[in-house]
């Protein structure tokens, strides 16, 4: 049988366009090569295609549309249509008023279910990556949408929503096109944040709807009760009461108030799907406008969630393992917590990565009160304080309760973005250590091991006073086994604890050579930076130190070489001083070379050393050395690199002045 697989890319091309070209939409092969235009246009960028070859395409596809009544074939049809504009917002900028009318044609409620969700996608994919390309398209995309989960009414002064609409999630079909629809929300909202303040309809409460739906305020205690009770169909509103929209949410053992749901892993991951297209779609808010998304946060993280956290877990801090409300509004804590879907939390996680990225001016007006009762007023900074009170705590339990690696890789780099942007200053000081001894229960999880030493790098970065106590116990950690991934976190134990470190470090420093790699020169950098005093012990140290590391590192990769560049450069005034001579002049006599080495960053760094040494004294009054540092430095004049001209140019400053 004949591999297809094995024609190249641009053969394959020309083997589509030539199929539109002759394949009549009439004939018994139109459905089958529209099934392989959709197979194999997906495996090739369709970015890619000519000009002339993109245009031969999609008037093939918009011939069949206009013309063909059969369901089966209309659906192939718009399927293989979605894939050629892909994010290929080049070519279907020049078809956009065709394209336009096409989609939102068959995107109409009126028309069957599997359509409409077709068309839907591939609205969604001509929005992928389109940019300011389709800008005009945009609004009318945005009223199409929300058609399909809302219910738009047309005035004389523009749309507006003006009712609910309920959907019949009974219905598969229902199902999907709700999710295909949330799908092309994102991919439009992502590319035109004006839509989020579009006076149509309030897009976030819309999305709140359906990423809290399926979610029930009942407990869950008594599974015999819930059974008895009788199933009635869920509803979904673009603007949900409280009493439409009740807090809760699916656990180990349940999931929803609907007990079909739980016999049905179809609908079950229906469910999901739904609920990660409007994750996403909050994700796209919350990176495209984070500013308007800021007064949000509340709806999704409320501050009364700690009061969830009081009733739902035992004395000795464990969470309980069945979700029982307490009346209290849900939060994405929620469903991370207590959803049965691996999925749904990884995109719960994604969410609040979203949401605290660049978001350290708006944290740092937080303020966390020490208030039991909360008054009638609350400011921003109170409740700011009280959000974070609730993250840090969510992120600590959902630790301990998860036990897929792949979530827990996650849920740490949610807290890595979130103690990176968070001011502690006013915070609780009991947080971060919090986090830190429950990082430690993970420590012998071989595959968390890069995030649990990324996110200890964070929180001990943070110079926090009442960290110190945990210091030796890290270090004795980390000494067990030292790997490339542990010397950031000695670094930055090294920077901002010194005292506490030093002790325990001098062993490992002093009785053995260090490995030659860029983290280990990079401890030995922050190390050497802290050592401001003549000590014996320190000018002993960079000794053995220039003699036997530093030499070998000079010939070693580039990065090494870097790093030993920047180690040089590193020595304090009194400490160079206080070298015997002869270590001096092999200090120098390894950096000159440098000066004009291949790789770009090992130039640039040597150039610093050079302008670091030249403020010495003894190196001042040499003229030896400042005419060959002279030599070194206007060789890279001309470079062509502006971190080398950069670092070139500072050094040669600093000669002058020095001169």
């Amino acid at each position: 049988m004949f591999d297809h697989a094995k024609i190249p890319d641009q053969q394959l091309v020309e083997l589509l366009v030539t199929g539109c070209k002759t394949m009549d939409h009439t004939t018994d092969l139109s459905r089958p090569f529209c099934q392989f235009f959709y197979k194999e246009i997906k495996q090739i960028r369709a970015s890619s295609l000519r000009q002339a070859q993109f245009d031969v395409c999609i008037h093939y596809f918009f011939q069949g549309l206009d013309n063909i009544d059969n369901h089966d074939h209309l659906i192939d049809l718009l399927r293989a249509l979605s894939a050629l504009v892909f994010e290929n917002g080049t070519h279907t900028q020049r078809f956009s008023k065709p394209l336009s009318d096409t989609l939102i044609r068959f995107a109409h409620p009126s028309q069957p279910l599997e359509i409409r969700r077709m068309a839907i996608n591939c609205i969604g994919n001509t929005c992928a990556g389109a940019g300011p390309r389709l800008q005009p398209l945009y609004k009318d995309f945005y009223a199409c949408l929300l058609e399909n989960i809302c219910r738009v009414e047309r005035t004389s002064q523009g749309n507006i929503m003006v009712a609910a609409h309920s959907l019949d999630f009974a219905d598969t079909a229902v199902r999907k096109v709700a999710s295909s629809t949330l799908r092309s929300l994102q991919f439009l909202l992502a590319q035109d944040k004006s839509l989020i303040t579009n006076p149509l309809c309030d897009i976030v409460e819309i999305i709140y709807a359906f990423i809290f739906m399926q979610v029930s305020v009942q407990s869950y205690a008594d599974p015999i009760r819930r059974r008895a009770m009788p199933v009635r169909q869920p509803q979904l509103s673009w603007r949900p009461s409280v009493k439409t929209i009740l807090p809760g949410t699916s656990s180990e053992s349940e999931l929803s108030d609907s007990s079909g749901l739980v016999d049905s892993p179809k609908r079950q991951r229906d469910y999901a799907k739904i609920r990660i297209n409007a994750l996403l779609c909050l994700s796209a808010i919350a990176r495209c406008a984070p500013k308007v998304f800021y007064t949000s946060w509340s709806k999704f993280i409320p501050d009364t969630f700690s009061l969830f956290f009081s009733n739902n877990s035992s004395s000795e801090k464990q969470l309980s393992p069945v979700y029982k409300s307490d009346n209290q509004p849900p939060s994405l804590f929620t469903i991370l917590l207590y959803d049965p879907v691996t999925t749904v939390r990884i995109a719960v996680c994604n969410t609040l990565i979203a949401m605290l990225e660049g978001s350290r001016q708006y944290l740092s007006l937080a303020v966390e009160s020490s208030k039991t009762k909360k008054s009638s007023f609350t400011s921003l900074s109170e409740n700011l304080g009280s959000i974070l009170h609730d993250i840090h705590k969510g992120i600590t339990f959902a630790l301990q309760k998860e036990q897929v690696p792949q979530v827990q890789s996650t849920i740490m780099h949610v807290a890595i973005v979130l103690v990176d942007n968070c001011s502690y200053q006013k915070l609780s000081p009991t947080h971060l250590p919090l986090l830190y001894h429950t990082l430690k229960t993970h420590w012998k999880e071989p595959g968390l091991h890069g995030s649990i030493l990324q996110l200890m790098v964070c929180i001990f970065n943070t110079g926090q006073e009442n960290l110190k106590e945990l210091v030796g116990d890290l270090i004795s950690l980390l000494l067990t086994s030292m790997t490339e991934d542990s010397w950031p976190v000695a670094s930055v134990l090294t920077k901002n604890y010194f005292e506490e470190t030093m002790p325990m470090f001098w062993n490992k420093l002093v009785d053995q050579h260090l490995p030659l790699s860029p983290g280990s020169l990079k401890f030995a950098e922050t190390y050497s930076s802290a050592m401001i005093e003549n000590k014996p012990e320190y000018v002993d140290w960079w000794h053995r130190m220039i003699e036997n590391d530093l030499q070998q590192a000079s010939t070693h990769e580039p990065s090494v070489r870097a790093a030993a560049c920047d180690c040089f450069a590193s020595i304090s005034k009194d400490i160079f001083e206080g070298l015997e001579y002869r270590y001096q002049r092999l200090a120098i006599t390894l950096l000159y070379p440098l000066a004009s080495d291949s790789e770009a960053n090992v130039r640039a760094a040597a150039c610093r050393a050079l302008g670091v040494f030249v403020l010495f004294p003894s190196l001042q009054e040499d003229s030896l050395f400042v005419s060959d540092m002279m030599k070194a430095i206007l060789a890279q004049k001309e470079d062509k690199q502006t971190l080398v001209l950069v670092r070139s140019s500072w050094a040669l400053a600093n000669m002058c002045d020095a001169l």
